[in-house]
C-alpha cells in the first residue's frame, strides 16, 4: 500500500517588492532635492556673476568721474590737459577692461547738465551692460564740478594772514570784527563806538551773553572784564546778533538843471540840496556819487549798480521785527551808524547795523525767532523841515532791496529772506540796497569766476 503523502500548503511571501519601492521613492526625492539645489546653486552663480559685473561697473563710473575732477583749467586751452568747459556730454562710449577678464561688455554714457547761468555742472555718470540672461544692468553715480581754478585749492595750505578785515581768530565767525578780546573766553563789542550800549559775546558759541551801559568815551577795544560785570552794569542775557550794512543807489532822484550839472536833493519833501555837479565827471569831494544826466529817470538799474554803489547815506533807524514769542524787557534792539546830517551823509556811502535778539522764551519753545526786518526812514538834523524820506514806488520814494542770491522770497534764513523763520543762531551780512522808487531792485546771474564774475549781487524787492 502506498503511503500517502500530505501535502503543506505555505503561506504567500507579501512582502516581497516592498524594498524596491522604497528604493524608487527615496531615489525620486532625491532626484527633486538635488535638482533644488542646482537650482540654488545656478541662482547663486547667477548673482556672484551680476555682483562682479555691479562691482567693474561701479570702478568704471568712478574712475570716469575721477578724471573729470582733475580738470587743471577752466577754460578749455589748446593742447593742454581737460578744462571745465570740456566737460561735455558723451555717450555709447563702449569701455575695455584691463586683460579683459570680464564676461560681460560695458558701455559708459556721460550726461551733463548746467543750469543757465550757473558755475556748476551736475554730472551723471551711467554703465550698462547684459548680464548672462540678457537682462539689461545699470550702475550711475553722480557728482558736481564748480568752474573754480583747481589752482585755488593751494590758498587752503597758506597761513592765513590776520588782518583786522579777517579777524576771526579763537572766536566764532560771527563774532563782529571789531569785538574786542578780553582773554576770559568773552568779547566786547559796543554797536554804536560813540553809544553807552554794549555787548558781550560768548566767543565759542557766538551767543550774546550780557547786555550792558558803559561810558561813552570807552570805544570796544578799551572794554575789558572789570568794564561790563553782570550785576553791576551788565544784564545776563542769552540773544543772538542780526547784523549787515545798507548801500544806497540813487540814480534818478537828482534833477538835470540842462546845463551839463546836475542837483542832489536826497529828501523830496526836505530843504536840502546836494551842490550842482558836472556830468561829466565823479563828484568832488565830498560827494562820492556819479552824477545823473537827462535820461537818468528811464534808466534801468543793472548788476553794476548794486555791486559796489558810491551814493551818499540816508538817516535811517532798523526794525527787527519780530513776529513770535515772548519778548523780554527792553526787548529786541536795532543800532546803526546811519548819518546825523547832510554833511556827514555826503561823505558816508554805507550804514551798518546790528541788532540783538531775544529767542522765544516761552516754556517748551524752540529758543528761535520769526520775523521780518525792515529799515525805517530818517531825517537829517540840519534839515529845517525835519522830513524824512518815504518808502514806496513812485517819484519822490524810495525803494528798498535786500541782497539775495535766490530768485523767489522763499529762501533760506542765511540768505536774507522776505520773512526769517526759526532762526537759532547769529545772522551776518543781512544786506540791503535803497534805491529810486521808481526803479526795480537791480538783479544779477550766478558768479562766473572762469569770465571774471565772482559776484552775484542780486537783490529783490522788500519793501514796500
Amino acid at each position: 500500500m502506498t503511503p500517502h503523502i500530505r501535502h503543506v500548503a505555505r503561506p504567500l511571501n507579501r512582502g516581497r517588492g516592498v524594498s524596491l519601492i522604497e528604493a524608487l521613492v527615496a531615489m525620486a526625492v532625491m532626484a527633486f532635492g538635488m535638482l533644488a539645489i542646482m537650482g540654488v546653486q545656478t541662482t547663486l552663480h547667477i548673482n556672484a556673476d551680476v555682483a562682479k559685473q555691479r562691482t567693474e561697473a561701479t570702478r568704471i563710473a568712478e574712475e570716469e568721474i575721477e578724471q573729470l575732477r582733475t580738470f587743471r583749467e577752466v577754460a578749455a586751452v589748446a593742447g593742454a590737459p581737460l578744462g571745465w568747459d570740456e566737460v561735455v556730454e558723451r555717450l555709447g562710449t563702449n569701455v575695455s577692461l584691463p586683460g579683459d577678464h570680464s564676461n560681460a561688455s560695458f558701455t559708459l554714457n556721460r550726461r551733463v547738465v548746467t543750469p543757465a547761468g550757473s558755475s556748476q555742472k551736475a554730472i551723471a555718470v551711467e554703465v550698462t551692460w547684459q548680464d548672462r540672461l540678457g537682462n539689461a544692468q545699470s550702475v550711475v553715480l553722480g557728482d558736481t564740478l564748480a568752474a573754480a581754478a583747481p589752482v585755488l585749492s593751494g590758498l587752503a595750505s597758506l597761513v592765513p594772514t590776520r588782518t583786522a578785515a579777517a579777524q576771526r581768530r579763537s572766536r566764532h565767525p560771527t563774532i563782529p570784527v571789531r569785538a574786542h578780546d578780553m582773554g576770559n573766553g568773552e568779547s566786547a563789542f559796543k554797536p554804536v563806538e560813540g553809544g553807552t550800549v554794549a555787548w558781550t559775546f560768548n566767543n565759542t558759541t557766538g551767543v550774546i551773553t550780557s547786555v550792558c551801559t558803559v561810558l561813552a568815551g570807552q570805544t570796544s577795544d578799551l572794554l575789558n572784564a572789570g568794564d561790563v560785570v553782570v550785576g553791576v552794569n551788565c544784564t545776563a542775557t542769552k540773544a543772538q546778533l542780526l547784523a549787515g550794512l545798507v548801500r544806497f543807489n540813487l540814480r534818478g532822484v537828482t534833477t538835470d538843471l540842462n546845463n551839463g550839472t546836475s542837483a542832489f536833493k536826497p529828501i523830496a519833501a526836505g530843504t536840502l540840496n546836494f551842490a550842482p555837479v558836472v556830468h561829466a565827471s565823479p563828484w568832488v569831494t565830498p560827494f562820492p556819487a556819479p552824477a545823473d544826466v537827462a535820461n537818468e529817470a528811464s534808466y534801468a538799474l543793472a548788476a553794476s549798480d548794486s555791486e559796489n554803489p558810491r551814493w551818499p547815506a540816508l538817516p535811517l533807524g532798523v526794525l527787527a521785527g519780530i513776529t513770535s514769542g515772548n519778548r523780554p524787557v527792553p526787548s529786541d534792539q536795532c543800532y546803526s551808524n546811519a548819518p546825523a546830517t547832510s554833511i556827514v551823509a555826503a561823505a558816508q556811502v554805507a550804514v551798518e547795523y546790528f541788532c540783538v535778539v531775544y529767542p522765544d522764551t516761552t516754556a517748551n519753545a524752540t529758543k528761535s525767532w520769526n520775523g521780518r526786518p525792515v529799515l525805517v526812514p530818517g531825517s537829517y538834523l540840519d534839515d529845517g523841515s525835519g522830513a524824512a524820506w518815504l518808502v514806496g514806488n513812485a517819484a519822490g520814494t524810495y525803494r528798498v532791496c535786500r541782497y539775495t542770491l535766490a530768485a523767489s522770497d522763499v529762501t533760506t534764513n542765511t540768505d536774507h529772506p522776505l520773512d526769517y523763520l526759526n532762526v537759532r543762531g547769529n545772522l551776518i551780512n543781512q544786506n540791503f540796497l535803497v534805491v529810486h522808487g521808481a526803479k526795480a531792485c537791480p538783479t544779477d546771474v550766478a558768479a562766473n569766476p572762469g569770465a571774471g564774475d565772482f559776484v552775484n549781487s542780486n537783490t529783490r524787492q522788500h519793501q514796500p
